[in-house]
């Protein structure tokens, strides 16, 4: 069975909504796209953030506090 491409407005989201879904503070997503750490889309003044790019950001951060 074949997946339906996704939409890329259903791909992409607002980066302030994107800091608000991942509960940062929106100071500090700027600060990941300024250093590199995470690619951001900019559309005229708009920034927007792949939604798959969020979750690979966070998979790769994650760690067990042990």
């Amino acid at each position: 069975m074949r997946r339906q491409p996704t939409s890329a407005a259903a791909r992409l989201v607002p980066a302030k909504a994107a800091a608000a879904e991942t509960g940062i503070a929106y100071t500090t997503l700027r600060d990941l796209v300024f250093r590199g750490e995470l690619p951001v889309l900019k559309i005229g003044r708009a920034w927007y953030l792949d939604r798959a790019d969020l979750a690979r950001f966070i998979d790769s951060h994650k760690e067990r506090l042990t």
